[in-house]
């Protein structure tokens, strides 16, 4: 039966690889096939010729024979490079192997086997390299406190953007007012700047975030900036004249935090409510997780609550310096990559709370309510955590570092760092275009310096 099967299979895949024809021919295998690993994910690029039709075969392993593939080999068809390949394994090799045809016919010979070993973004790959690039050209002289990342609902980016074939967009926020809007270039993935056309009130903002088809900046003096596009901003009555740091989804709308122990809320962006007061320190960083809200700020304050009316704080040591952000992550991925074992396979990290600050601290959390402090971060200052797939943390002189469990941290630079301090960092699953659902992460800070890590 197993033999039966197996032949049955070679003839359904000879019918896909001839049967195809209804006039057509088939076309010579691309040239300068390239293959570059990503998060669960791989990137496939070549020289593609007029009028030709592409399919792409993939399979578990380190080679491919697609004229002999079984039910182990995936197909896309009618594909264009780059085409990124989602819902791979992280630490598992595939190979790949593309062949062509034309007017429908049947396919032709494959390229030679390419393979990749697809591997967490944000930190060291399975050579020990990094996978942030490079800082880029600085989008300013500003310090940048805030990146976001979303799909607006309306789109009235530059054309120059517009034909880099993203529809997801990026904002950067910083001092003075500064704010950045970019695309995904469909050329190499990279982030495609251009200031927006935001007329400056003076205001430093803060923080920024996407959520429902909009876009929320924060800052001084409880500014609230509000955008369809992430191009073109209004500014939104506030209910606090006091600082606000950090800003957050509240279900479809928004929670900001600040100075005094602000908290206000808004389920539009444009009517704001001003929450109870349950602390006067100032709060720096917030996050969702395990049904329950958890701001962080100075002098070691959490507190946590429903986002609304209910919050409370949590007894923490005196002695811990400010926290600057906090992240809530659920790891979905066994294993950890380190230059001395490679990838190591290791039992699943329960979810858990994240909380980083000055002189490096570290503080986890497996419900918000009951507080651990875990040995500092060789760094002046950690002033944000995020969480993809794994916890990602940025400071001061450039430093990133990363982690599977909140506990285990590793540096993610083995090139020289950019010395700029970084403020700010996000996870962005790319929507629309050449690099559509591929996880990368952004992160910015002084002087307009920006940084991305596919």
């Amino acid at each position: 039966m197993r033999r039966f099967f197996a032949f049955i299979m070679v003839i359904v895949v000879t019918i896909l690889l001839v049967g195809c024809g209804g006039g057509g021919s088939s076309a010579s295998a691309p040239i300068n096939v390239n293959v570059v690993a990503g998060d669960t994910s791989a990137t496939l690029s070549w020289n593609m010729q007029p009028g030709v039709e592409y399919w792409i075969w993939r399979t578990v392993g380190t080679t491919i024979d697609i004229q002999s593939c079984t039910s182990a080999c995936a197909t896309l068809v009618k594909v264009s490079s780059p085409t990124v390949i989602t819902g791979l394994i992280n630490g598992t090799t595939y190979a790949f192997s593309i062949n062509a045809r034309s007017n429908g016919g049947p396919g032709g010979s494959g390229t030679p086997s390419v393979t990749a070993t697809p591997r967490l973004a944000g930190g060291l790959d399975s050579n020990g390299n990094s996978t942030w690039n490079p800082p880029g050209a600085a989008l300013s002289t500003q310090d940048l406190h805030g990146i976001a990342y979303g799909t607006p609902s309306v789109s009235t980016l530059t054309s120059g953007l517009v034909n880099l074939g993203s529809t997801g967009v990026f904002v950067a926020a910083g001092i003075n007012g500064s704010l950045f809007s970019g695309l995904v270039s469909s050329i190499d993935g990279s982030i495609s700047w251009t200031p927006t056309n935001y007329t400056s009130t003076g205001a430093n903002l803060n923080a920024i975030i996407y959520n429902n088809g909009k876009f929320l900046a924060v800052g001084d003096g409880g500014t609230i900036l509000l955008s369809t596009d992430g191009a073109t901003w209004t500014q939104e009555k506030s209910a606090t004249s006091n600082d606000l740091y950090a800003v957050s989804n509240l279900g479809a709308g928004f929670i900001a935090i600040g100075a005094k122990g602000t908290i206000i809320t808004s389920s539009d962006g444009a009517t704001w409510t001003i929450s109870p007061l349950v602390t006067t320190n100032a709060l720096y960083g917030i996050t969702y997780g395990n049904g329950r809200y958890v701001a962080v700020g100075e002098a070691g304050t959490v507190i946590y609550g429903d986002g609304v009316n209910y919050w409370q704080t949590v007894p923490t040591s005196s002695l811990l310096p400010d926290l600057k952000g906090v992240a809530y992550g659920t790891p979905q991925l066994a294993y950890v990559y380190t230059p001395q074992n490679g990838y190591t396979y290791q039992n699943l990290p329960a979810a858990t709370f994240v909380a980083v600050g000055a002189n490096g601290t570290l503080v986890t959390s497996p419900d918000g309510l009951t507080w651990t402090t875990q040995n500092a971060i060789p760094t002046t200052s950690l002033n944000a955590v995020t969480f993809g797939h794994q916890f990602v943390a940025v400071g001061d002189g450039g430093s990133i570092y990363t982690s599977i469990d909140g506990l285990a941290w590793l540096p993610a630079q083995n090139y020289a760092a950019t010395l700029s301090n970084l403020y700010a960092v996000l996870p962005a699953l790319y929507a629309g275009g050449s690099y559509a659902g591929q996880l990368v992460y952004s992160a910015v800070g002084a002087n307009g310096v920006n940084m991305l890590a596919e």
